[in-house]
């Protein structure tokens, strides 16, 4: 079977499964569940991972982390990890969607809190749910192995816990421009998130033969938090944004900025964030790309 005629099989498994990614992220935006308390976030991921035929399904790392693990048919030893992040932030849910959170927890360190997916983790986590599903109908042709792996505590477990990626690798997966001041205090130890031009060069085919060539657009640094970097900085990999709202990138700054005429822009953990369902499908299919490519050597860095 050719690369290209996996490429094809791989779409079209996304494009069966598109439908059902937008549901589970309608059903995850709607029940969200705070760092390290995202147990009935872990059971939804759970049950479905375990109805694809997966070779293992693990729970219960760091708190309510999951590692599935799907094998593929042709042996090799080379291995990849997709990754998402389940957790939600204590901030209201302003979206103004249907599927909106109501959510508040009366019983985090702290709270009450209001309880809503502004930064993504429905997506994210949906779309490697949906990811898993594509590669099994391809496994007799995948080499290597593929870890799908679902991270509670991304936005940091409340003071005094332990979570989050430095711990499921410990448990074996692998303002003054406005006249205002801050003072900020690190309770959580963080490297940043390092993009190799190595992982990078390698990636970018894949990445535009999915995207477009002219959809896939070099960012400038950014100070942004994620503990992806505990996985990324050890093992290597790529961290990447999906466009989701209705924006662009400024060419002068490589700063995103919102459409003339569209819905308008909100910045992660904002109550008014809201991502599209439509890219989620362009998500699903980065992954299983992704994953196809390096374990058949074609994306490596040199």
């Amino acid at each position: 079977m050719t690369a290209a005629a996996i490429y094809a099989e791989l779409d079209s498994g996304a494009t069966q499964v598109a439908d059902q990614v937008v549901q589970w992220r309608h059903q995850l935006h709607r029940h969200p569940e705070l760092s390290n308390r995202e147990s009935n976030t872990a059971a939804f991921i759970t049950d479905h991972l375990r109805s694809l035929n997966l070779d293992e399904v693990r729970t219960g790392i760091a708190g309510h982390g999951i590692a599935a693990v799907l094998r593929g048919g042709m042996g090799g030893d080379r291995m990849i990890a997709l990754r998402a992040d389940i957790d939600a932030l204590p901030v209201r849910d302003l979206s103004g969607v249907d599927f909106a959170s109501k959510v508040v927890d009366n019983d985090y360190p702290g709270g009450p809190f209001p309880v809503s997916h502004a930064c993504g983790h429905d997506c994210h986590t949906a779309m490697l749910i949906g990811a898993a599903s594509v590669p099994t109908g391809v496994r007799d042709q995948l080499p290597g192995t593929a870890l799908f792996v679902f991270q509670p505590a991304e936005e940091g477990p409340p003071v005094g816990e332990e979570g989050g990626a430095k711990q499921m690798l410990a448990e074996g997966a692998p303002a003054q421009a406005y006249n205002c001041s801050a003072t900020a205090e690190y309770r959580q130890d963080v490297p940043a998130v390092h993009n190799t031009e190595e992982w990078i060069t390698a990636a970018l085919p894949t990445f535009q033969r999915v995207a477009g060539a002219d959809k896939v657009i070099p960012t400038i640094p950014t100070l942004g938090y994620d503990d992806v970097s505990e996985l990324v900085d050890k093992f290597g990999g790529r961290y990447v944004t999906l466009g989701v709202q209705d924006s662009g990138v400024d060419p002068k700054t490589g700063m995103p900025v919102p459409i003339p005429g569209g819905r308008g822009m909100a910045m992660n953990h904002n109550p008014h964030f809201c991502a599209d369902d439509g890219p989620l499908l362009t998500g699903v299919r980065l992954h299983a790309h992704v994953a196809y490519d390096h374990l058949s050597g074609l994306l490596v860095p040199k």
